[in-house]
């Protein structure tokens, strides 16, 4: 069984993006879907992959990210659905016990800001879900995403 994991932004304007990735092997997967709700307003997106071990420290290699851009309605549907292969390494493929996924407006966000301050949100957020779980106390961490 491969790691996953899955997120769904919000990026305020009526812009919204989905990502779910998910690792077999050494390929690691993201399908994303980008949407714009607003007629004239199109926008581009990106997506930043993060891996972690299961120590939580940050595994160093090739950025992984993507771009994608949408039109407003008015000139199509808005949307767009995009599936990317990344090929790991296979000691970062070994490695990876946890994938974090930053969502940013590509031109007006600082990548690296976002995915440092999204890693470690998420990081901790985990580790709060393993600690109570094993104390044995319910935890609704979110949706199905599979």
């Amino acid at each position: 069984m491969g790691t996953n994991s899955y997120l769904k932004s919000d990026l305020k304007a009526g812009h919204y993006m989905q990502s779910w990735v998910w690792l077999e092997g050494m390929n690691l997967t993201t399908k994303t879907k980008t949407e714009t709700i607003t007629q004239l307003g199109g926008y581009t997106g990106g997506v930043q992959v993060i891996l972690f071990n299961a120590a939580g420290n940050r595994i160093l290699h090739d950025t992984i990210k993507y771009r994608y851009g949408v039109d407003g309605r008015a000139f199509g549907s808005g949307r767009r659905e995009d599936t990317e292969v990344f090929q790991l390494p296979q000691n970062v493929a070994a490695a990876a016990a946890t994938i974090v996924i930053a969502h940013y407006w590509d031109p007006k966000v600082d990548l690296i800001s976002v995915a440092v301050k999204t890693a470690k949100v998420a990081w901790e957020l985990i580790q709060l879900i393993l600690e109570q779980q094993r104390k044995g106390e319910a935890v609704n961490a979110g949706g199905n995403p599979f």
